[in-house]
């Protein structure tokens, strides 16, 4: 599901997605702060697609979130929280 949102929402290829993903991935695994990570991970997503990916950033998360658990852990909720404080 990461992958092929990464594809619709930001109209990546598939080798395009999965660049992004592992580059995420290894950003993910430099901090120990879950903070730190989630605040670093959706600056450089929004710094490569613009802010006005934020309301699909939003519906990715929210699908990715749903795909793992069939519901929104509270760090997904989280994560959708800080986006929505960016949309301002």
């Amino acid at each position: 599901v990461i992958l092929e949102q990464l594809q619709t929402v930001f109209q990546l290829s598939a080798a395009e997605a999965d660049d992004l993903y592992l580059f995420s991935r290894w950003l993910a695994n430099q901090s120990s702060n879950p903070d730190d990570m989630i605040r670093r991970l959706i600056k450089r997503t929004v710094h490569l697609g613009g802010r006005d990916t934020i309301p699909d950033l939003i519906q990715m998360v929210s699908l990715v979130g749903n795909a793992d658990t069939g519901t929104l852990t509270d760090d997904t909720i989280h994560i959708v929280e800080k986006l929505k404080q960016l949309q301002g």
